[in-house]
C-alpha cells in the first residue's frame, strides 16, 4: 500500500525532495561542483519521476539560465546583481523550487558558504515559491548541531519557504538533521 498523499503540495514536494537528498548515495568527495550537481540532478529526477508521473503532473528540471522569453532558470535581480539557482524544478509548467547545492570541503570556509547559500536561497523566494539549500560537508561530522540550529532551520521554512538540509560525508545513513 502506498502511504504517500494523493495530492502533492509544495510543502510535501520540498520536504520529500529534501529527504531523498539527505539519504541519497553520494560520493565521499567530488572533483568539481559540476560533478556534484550531476548527482543532485539524478536524485531530483528520480524523485520527480517517482512522485509526479503517477499523479500525471509534468515536470522539468532546469540547469541553465533562460534565453529571452524561453524556458529555463529565471535569475532574481536584487541589489544591482543577479542571483541564479543551481537548478530549478518546474511542475505543471510553473517554476516551483529553486535548488542550491554546495560542497564544503574546509571547516574554515563553512560560514562563508552557508551564509552565501542561505542568502541566495532567501533572495530566490522572491521569484520562486520555495527554495531548497543543500549543503554537503566533506570530512566533517554532523554532531555539531544544536537546538538553535534546528530552530533556525525550521524558521527558515516556516517564515521564508527556504528548506535547509545539512549533510555530512561521514553520515553513512545520510540522516537529515531536522526532524
Amino acid at each position: 500500500m502506498n502511504d504517500r498523499p494523493r495530492y502533492l503540495g509544495i510543502r510535501e514536494l520540498v520536504e520529500e525532495l529534501a529527504r531523498d537528498l539527505s539519504v541519497a548515495e553520494l560520493r565521499r568527495s567530488y572533483p568539481s561542483q559540476a560533478a556534484f550537481m550531476d548527482d543532485i540532478n539524478k536524485v531530483a529526477h528520480a524523485f520527480l519521476l517517482d512522485r509526479l508521473v503517477p499523479l500525471r503532473l509534468p515536470f522539468e528540471i532546469w540547469l541553465d539560465v533562460a534565453e529571452a522569453e524561453g524556458p529555463g532558470i529565471e535569475p532574481a535581480y536584487v541589489f544591482g546583481t543577479s542571483f541564479v539557482p543551481d537548478m530549478v524544478v518546474e511542475v505543471a509548467g510553473r517554476p516551483t523550487v529553486a535548488v542550491y547545492a554546495r560542497i564544503i570541503n574546509s571547516p574554515q570556509k563553512a560560514s562563508e558558504k552557508i551564509g552565501a547559500v542561505l542568502g541566495e536561497a532567501l533572495i530566490s523566494t522572491y521569484v520562486y515559491p520555495a527554495a531548497l539549500a543543500f549543503i554537503y560537508q566533506v570530512g566533517q561530522s554532523s554532531d555539531y548541531m544544536h537546538l538553535l540550529d534546528r530552530e533556525l532551520m525550521l524558521d527558515l521554512w516556516h517564515s521564508h519557504k527556504v528548506k535547509l538540509v545539512l549533510r555530512s560525508s561521514y553520515s553513512p545513513e545520510g540522516k537529515e538533521v531536522v526532524p
